[in-house]
């Protein structure tokens, strides 16, 4: 019995050691940066926790590491703004690649301060660009302070980057 309440004795001991540790933060990777052109706003109206507000997505460029090309101008993001005027998004749009790849591109977040930060999918069955259904993708986002309707939009992978993705450039 006392070799029990040791081992159990040491085994917590090494939890609370190992607990007290602070974990490493994943590798962050830069896929892409995108300057987006929105549409005229609608306004939905009342929903809970804001106003649904949609920005229909006119068009855009995008550029990055791996590829390159256009938003095309099919998408929405069907936001809400909150009574504290922070914008909550819920994007989908179109990316087109110069050599023509089609991919979707989904984000859903939060406003903090002037940035809003995103969780990213993307979307494809394009060849050469399957890997991007893998990734881990976080976001962030700021309105061009200029007209306040352009955004500046940044996407990052967490972890390594797939071989098959360096290839391809």
């Amino acid at each position: 019995m006392k070799f029990f309440s040791n081992s159990i004795f040491a085994l917590a001991t090494a939890a609370c050691s190992v607990a007290a540790q602070t974990p490493a933060s994943p590798e962050m990777n830069w896929i892409l940066s995108a300057n987006v052109t929105p549409g005229d706003p609608i306004v939905v109206g009342p929903v809970p926790g804001g106003t649904r507000t949609i920005l229909p997505i006119a068009g855009g460029t995008f550029w990055g590491p791996y590829f390159n090309g256009t938003l095309a101008p099919v998408g929405i993001d069907a936001g809400i703004v909150t009574p504290d005027n922070k914008f909550y998004p819920g994007g989908t749009a179109v990316l087109q690649s110069e050599d023509g790849a089609n991919i979707i591109f989904k984000d859903n977040g939060f406003q903090t301060g002037d940035t809003i930060y995103g969780a990213v999918t993307f979307e494809t069955g394009a060849e050469g660009y399957e890997w991007l259904n893998k990734l881990i993708l976080v976001s962030s986002a700021k309105f061009a302070s200029d007209t306040g309707s352009a955004v500046t939009l940044n996407i990052f992978a967490a972890g390594a980057i797939p071989e098959e993705a360096k290839k391809g450039r």
